[in-house]
């Protein structure tokens, strides 16, 4: 489990809310408590919850994650949830939408996963703030430059909306958290700020492997809007709308560079990063 000290949510559900232009409706308690209870209980919402809006939406999500942090601990940082073509294709999506990642969502690298808790995994990437710069980073290298470590990262999730993915809307992913259930996370890589290591993020080949070494999918780091560390800049500037900042210590993930494969009993996958220093990779195991 990684641990790092930063505010709690309900202080920062209290900024946004109080921050200027900030639309101040919330659903409806219920709505919230059902949301809460779909996702620690691994069930599954009609999606005519009545939540229209992205700002009341917001509001909902700051809430659901302050009732979250009684079954996954505190925050840790943040995911940006749709940030390559094709899933915005899939659900029909703009923009990325913000997600909140806690305590106990991430395991390390090895960590044996019950197969019925979750319905998919994917080559994801986590990177780790190192400086507060980040939130004023306008470029990948200067983002690089206030990162203390990327990490691989394979994201595994389940579905709380009962819907077709075009059918599940912005407001209703918010209001999820964005599907953050977390991940498998691997040992820490240091990429010092260079061209030549912003476009290795870029170029690198990720790919998704079985227990027999058969390749499930692969796609490159620019699947994530282009270039990964582009997502950082998007994770800071979504945050600082409503008077956030990202600090060091903070957990990004950046969203998704293969598509999603579901889990099934039994199957042992890895992600590779071939074209980072090391070919570092994280594994899983899911249990019966």
């Amino acid at each position: 489990m990684l641990r790092h000290a930063r505010p709690t949510l309900a202080a920062l559900a209290a900024l946004i809310l109080s921050s200027p232009g900030f639309a101040a409706d919330c659903p409806p308690q219920a709505t919230v408590d059902k949301m809460v209870r779909a996702i620690v209980q691994g069930e599954q919402l009609a999606p005519d919850l009545g939540v229209t809006d992205i700002d009341t939406a917001a509001c909902g999500r700051a809430r659901v994650v302050e009732k979250l942090q009684e079954t996954f601990g505190r925050p840790i940082g943040y995911k940006a949830a749709v940030t390559g073509d094709g899933a915005k294709k899939l659900f029909g999506f703009d923009e990325p939408i913000l997600g909140v990642l806690l305590e106990k969502m991430l395991v390390p690298s090895g960590s044996r996963i019950p197969a019925g808790a979750f319905t998919v995994f994917e080559g994801d990437l986590i990177l780790e703030v190192g400086s507060e710069a980040i939130n004023e980073a306008k470029t990948p290298l200067e983002v690089l430059a206030a990162t203390r470590a990327i990490r691989p990262f394979m994201e595994i999730a389940r579905g709380t909306i009962a819907a077709p993915p075009p059918k599940v809307g912005a407001p209703n992913f918010t209001l999820a958290n964005a599907f953050a259930f977390g991940g498998v996370v691997g040992a820490p890589l240091v990429l010092e700020a260079t061209e030549e290591n912003v476009q290795r993020l870029a170029d690198m080949r990720v790919s998704l492997i079985d227990a027999a070494g058969n390749e499930l999918h692969a796609a490159p780091g620019s699947a994530i809007l282009g270039q990964p560390l582009n997502a950082v800049i998007w994770i800071a500037e979504s945050l600082a709308r409503t008077g956030g900042r990202l600090k060091p210590g903070d957990m990004l993930s950046l969203g998704s560079i293969t598509r999603l494969i579901p889990v099934k009993p039994d199957m042992k996958v890895r992600v590779r990063y071939e074209g980072l220093p090391g070919t570092p990779e994280v594994a899983a195991e899911f249990l019966p």
